[in-house]
């Protein structure tokens, strides 16, 4: 069982420079397709961002009034039927 470890261990040390060449050909063709993604597609990314930041803005702004709304809602309420809403 020794000898067949042994064996094992060493192809797998003769088989890593082989491994180390195919590892840098796909980081390379990687490399290669990143860079052609972000050339392709780089503008593509900050409009969606600047959609995305301009609704978040509008989505607070809206929830804002919404929120200010029905507090004005519920003190006219409670101004209305003499009703306390907060009892301490």
């Amino acid at each position: 069982m020794a000898q067949s470890v042994r064996t094992l261990l060493d192809t797998v040390v003769q088989a890593l420079p082989e491994v180390s060449n195919l590892g840098l050909l796909f980081f390379l063709l990687f490399f290669i397709f990143a860079a052609l993604g972000v050339e392709l597609f780089g503008r593509v990314g900050a409009y969606y961002a600047y959609c995305l930041l301009q609704w978040t803005r509008h989505a607070v702004a809206h929830r804002v009034k919404i929120t200010l709304l029905l507090i004005g809602y519920m003190y006219l309420y409670s101004v209305i039927y003499e009703e306390s809403f907060v009892t301490l």
